[in-house]
Parts: C-alpha cells; structure tokens; sequence
C-alpha cells in the first residue's frame, strides 16, 4: 500500500510528523517509491542524497540561494520561521532515515 511504501520501519511520532510534512510539501512534485508527483524524475530519496543535511536544509528554505530562477518554491514563505525551520528539519530527518533503511550510501 502507499503507506507502507513511505512509511519508515521504526516509525516515532517526529518521523510520523515527517513523512506528513513530506507528503505535504514535497510529493506534489517530486516522488518517493514511485509514490508522488512526477515533476522532478529523481526520486526524492536519491535526490536528496547530492545534498549535505545542512545545504539541503538551506535549501527547502530558499531555493533561489542555490539555484537562478528555481521551479521549486521556498518552503512555507508564510509560515512563522520558527514553524518553517521545525518542518523542514522534520523533512530532512524523515529523508535521512529513509535513506539509510533503502541501503543508499550518500557519502555525507
């Protein structure tokens, strides 16, 4: 089923809190599992890999620092910063957990 696909083996209430803030901010476009929008063709999952934790963070934040005219929003741009910075470290660890449970080396 679809959860079982997204869903980590050892799930906690902050990875459940995770994978919903995934499911809301990021698989619209982008996929995990085949699971997801197909906006972006690389798996969330290896997509996140090219990534250090803390440019990744840096950029679900603000896209435009890393890229010209990005297709991808800035995260929650009306949210407070404290909200926004609580989600996106929750999407990072749900993303990190699951690498490591699919097996991916992503040399961080």
């Amino acid at each position: 089923s679809e959860n079982n696909k997204l869903q980590p083996q050892k799930p906690s209430a902050d990875l459940q809190q995770g994978l919903s803030d995934t499911k809301t901010y990021c698989l619209t476009c982008h996929q995990i599992r085949d699971l997801g929008g197909k906006k972006y063709p690389l798996d969330l999952l290896q997509a996140a890999c090219q990534w250090s934790l803390s440019d990744l963070k840096a950029f679900i934040e603000s896209p435009s620092r890393f890229k010209t005219n990005p297709t991808m929003p800035a995260l929650g741009r009306m949210l407070p910063a404290t909200e926004r910075q609580s989600i996106i470290e929750r999407i990072v660890n749900y993303l990190s957990v699951m690498q490591t449970e699919q097996g991916l080396s992503c040399g961080k």
